[in-house]
């Protein structure tokens, strides 16, 4: 949806919280030009939903509002991240989605290609930000080692599962689950 409709759309939501159905019938916009406005704005961290079809400005939205810099974001464009459905990360999801528990050589196991450079050492970095965020969590008991002195292998289980499309870790360490849109900081 065009600028002007997100400028609109701010400026009918004010200072007070507001609803679609109140957004409909003060802005000469459809209700799907409103929906793509305010997402898109809740996306830039102008807006912010208090429930479901409720909307209201942030503190940023409302300077923004304020000084003229909403008008500014005209080639603003939403990052779509790019999905590799043959990914290590695509490939180990759908092993753990298949699975009660598991520990990372099971899933390197059903998962690794021979052209990927590491996959141990890759799936360990990604299974700790996924046990930070709460997708899987480490079991109190691990599976038995192949070494009589060995402590054994941990082991883990799927809690959030929450589609088909395994979640991304940034670069900051931060978690976007793409099926939900939903973004866990680093802690």
């Amino acid at each position: 949806m065009s600028t002007p409709h997100q400028i609109a759309v701010m400026g009918a939501i004010g200072r007070q919280s507001i609803n679609i159905d109140q957004l409909a019938d003060a802005l000469p916009v459809s209700r799907k030009g409103i929906s793509s406005a305010v997402g898109r704005l809740v996306a830039r961290g102008y807006v912010e939903r208090l429930e479901i079809g409720v909307y209201r400005l942030t503190v940023s939205g409302q300077e923004a509002l304020g000084d003229g810099s909403a008008r500014r974001f005209t080639h603003y464009r939403t990052r779509k991240d790019r999905i590799c459905p043959d990914s290590l990360r695509q490939r180990a999801w759908k092993a753990m989605r298949l699975q009660i528990r598991f520990a990372i050589g099971d899933i390197v196991t059903l998962a690794a290609r021979p052209n990927d450079r590491n996959p141990e050492n890759a799936l360990n970095r990604w299974f700790k930000a996924l046990t930070r965020t709460g997708h899987i969590v480490e079991l109190p008991v691990r599976a038995r080692g192949a070494a009589p002195t060995s402590n054994g292998f941990k082991q883990w289980r799927l809690v959030r599962d929450t589609g088909d499309i395994a979640p991304s870790l940034r670069g900051d360490g931060s978690v976007v689950d793409r099926n939900t849109g939903e973004v866990f900081p680093c802690a």
